[in-house]
């Protein structure tokens, strides 16, 4: 994350508190976040706030109340929307602005609030929840935490500490049958099914885990209105699983940007060895290591109980000290210089900039590898990484950062080990269908695949179609499993249709037919009442008393994620140099492989030398030549059978005294440490 400041300061903010309540119905929930601002400065300001909400929030109602003033505010063309904005403002009455700044990103924007006013806004919105494992996970997103290379957060202030915290209140509907509840992000209190937190700071997103008894199976909700009906269908798919494990072939790769710092790092570190624990012998595996630059061990290892061991020991060495989340170049990477079909598994907290690039660009290039993501932050950017885990055919998971680790990491290699099928469809039989939105593109074993459909009454089976090599499995929903539902459904299709159209856009950004695309967004969001990338919604408070002259500007702070423990000023700095250096003298090189069979030693040494590091390495015959960054020579006559682009010797390049280094060769992890020679002519 750069260009970011950190800040200290703690007075108090026109942002007084918020308060957010909601109503979980199981698969969806209601949610409202009430925002409290209060002018104190004396002059007439003009605020500007940004937050997060659910990758999955259908918003579909923004109010400002002022007083007993209540201004409930309208879809607009967004150009439009801050054209009318302006023209408010300026002729002395308030405006109040609601937009998407990204996908899960958005701002308000409070034009005139005069001085001691008070102002709430309202929002509302539908989310879809996920439930695996016949748990519903309810995650509500509380702060924006800062994100590499992007415009939006590099805009934003941050502090260690704020006056203003939040309230939490959620309703589960009595017709749940729930076996427990329980948060992995906060303190609750739990009082006849209604979840409450109280004066909780703003600094990590809100996580329910809510385990039901009743398992779940194939069914869906449907709703009526005067646009038709709207039905969300989830199928629970039975797939026939292999009789013996298949090897293969793993690429973890494994943010270290200072992003990850302290807690993250140590979460990420544990995770990547329990993620190794679940392979199989047979596997192959590698680990790459990113920030503003990669690197990596050249080629696969076996899985053997001495290469795990020495993996761990890399692992031990890896430190969150490698500059800003470059998170596309090592996963090209991978993709490229690793030989044939493979799971790439990606630790990050996610937090960068242009997702969707990254996200059509994993689609482009996956082939036939895939891609499962494991999300670690306090404010993980899920949006962005199931974005790029879906393009990659595969699932995102993701933990806070004192979270166990175990049951997730089970279940997604419970999904890379068994059955999966990514060519589905979905067969509506007679039913009268206008349109069909899937959720997912792949369907894994005894998970919901879901779909929002467009059409007439429901009368007839619907069957969800999974070709495999040689046969077409059909998953048959029967109409009678079809429940009536109050819930908006038109709300959520609306927003998945906007999702799909902003992908076209997306795939087509290097051609000159999206200008009708957007146009199609601005129709539906106007129509549904929803948000969307090219609308706003407006309020406007017609004065009678005016309030003239040009306001101060206020940007709300944000506070610090929890477990960011890194200052993003020197995330910055490393971002330019992510390896610090020792002072060598001189320095000795032993390869050691730990593995079950030990290979023929090999050695390197070279002669006393000035501060400096490796560069490059010339190889005659016998003789190796050594060139350093000061300009000196040093030669060396061991190793016959060393080659100039040896594993060795890519992973010593760069390398100074009291480091250590790791290749792959043959299938074995080898053990670099660089080291002082006190007599280099015993030595040769």
């Amino acid at each position: 994350m750069e260009n970011q400041v950190w800040m200290d300061l703690t007075e108090s903010l026109t942002l007084r508190g918020v308060n957010i309540t909601g109503e979980i119905l199981g698969r969806f929930g209601v949610y409202t976040i009430r925002q409290n601002y209060e002018n104190k400065s004396g002059k007439i300001l003009e605020v500007f706030y940004t937050f997060p909400l659910s990758r999955t929030a259908s918003v579909y109602d923004f109010t400002a109340k002022i007083g007993d003033k209540v201004i409930r505010g309208i879809v607009k063309e967004k150009s439009q929307a801050k054209k009318d904005y302006q023209r408010a403002i300026t002729r002395g009455d308030s405006a109040y602005l609601f937009e998407r700044e990204d996908r899960n990103i958005f701002k308000v924007t409070l034009g005139k609030i005069a001085t001691d006013e008070k102002v709430e806004i309202i929002l509302s919105y539908i989310d879809v929840h996920d439930i695996t494992d016949n748990t519903v996970e309810v995650r509500i997103p509380i702060v924006v935490a800062p994100r590499y290379n992007d415009s939006i957060t590099a805009a934003q202030t941050y502090r260690k500490e704020l006056d203003y915290t939040a309230d939490i209140v959620i309703n589960i509907d009595n017709t749940l049958k729930i076996a427990d509840i329980n948060s992995p992000s906060h303190s609750i209190k739990i009082e006849n099914n209604t979840v409450t937190t109280l004066k909780t700071k703003l600094n990590r997103d809100y996580i329910l885990s809510i385990k039901l008894k009743d398992e779940m199976f194939s069914g869906g909700y449907v709703h009526k209105t005067e646009d038709g009906t709207f039905a969300f269908l989830q199928f629970m798919p039975e797939l026939p699983q292999p009789k013996e494990h298949t090897p293969q072939k793993f690429v973890f790769i494994v943010d270290c940007s200072g992003s990850m710092s302290g807690m993250k790092m140590d979460k990420t570190k544990a995770a990547l060895k329990k993620c190794l624990a679940q392979l199989h012998q047979g596997d192959e595996f590698a680990i790459i290591r990113f920030g503003t630059h990669f690197d990596s061990v050249d080629g696969f290892a076996q899985v053997s109980e001495q290469n795990l061991k020495n993996a761990t020991g890399l692992i031990n060495t890896f430190s969150a000290n490698y500059g800003g989340t470059e998170i596309w170049a090592p996963i090209k990477y991978a993709l490229k210089k690793y030989d044939g079909k493979k799971t790439l598994v990606l630790l990050t907290d996610g937090q960068v900039g242009s997702a969707d690039n990254i996200a059509e660009e994993i689609r482009r290039t996956i082939g036939d590898n895939r891609l499962f993501i494991f999300g670690i932050d306090s404010a993980v950017n899920d949006a962005g990484l199931v974005s790029f885990a879906r393009a990659g055919r595969g699932k995102a998971e993701f933990f806070t950062p004192d979270e166990r680790l175990d049951s997730k990491i089970a279940r997604q290699f419970s999904r890379i080990n068994e059955t999966s099928c990514a060519a589905v469809s979905l067969d509506c039989g007679k039913n009268k269908v206008d349109d069909i939105l899937e959720s997912e593109d792949t369907v894994f074993n005894h998970e919901y695949w879901c779909a929002m459909v467009k059409g007439s009454d429901f009368t007839d089976e619907i069957a969800l179609l999974c070709k495999t090599d040689d046969k077409t499995i059909r998953f048959v929903l029967n109409p009678s499993n079809l429940l009536t539902t109050e819930t908006n459904l038109d709300k959520i299709y609306a927003k998945e249709k906007i999702n799909r159209i902003e992908e076209y856009i997306n795939r087509n950004k290097y051609h000159d037919s999206t200008v009708g695309y957007a146009e199609q967004i601005v129709e539906i969001a106007v129509k549904y009442n929803v948000d969307s990338n090219h609308t706003s919604f407006l309020a406007i408070n017609e004065r009678e008393n005016k309030l003239f002259g040009v306001p101060e500007q206020e940007q709300v702070a944000l506070e610090n994620p929890e477990a960011w423990e890194m200052p993003v000023d020197r995330i910055a700095r490393e971002a330019l140099c992510y390896r610090a250096p020792n002072l060598p003298v001189g320095a000795f090189c032993e390869s050691s492989p730990i593995a079950m069979s030990r290979p023929r030693n090999r050695r390197l040494a070279f002669a006393e030398r000035k501060p400096s590091f490796l560069t490059e390495v010339v190889c005659k015959g016998s003789k190796t030549t050594l060139h350093f960054d000061d300009g000196t020579v040093k030669v060396v006559v061991i190793g016959k059978d060393i080659e100039m682009d040896s594993p060795l010797v890519r992973a010593i390049l760069g390398k100074y005294e009291g480091e250590e280094a790791y290749y792959i060769e043959n299938g074995i992890i080898y053990h670099v440490i660089i080291r002082k020679v006190e007599n280099l002519g015993k030595m040769i």
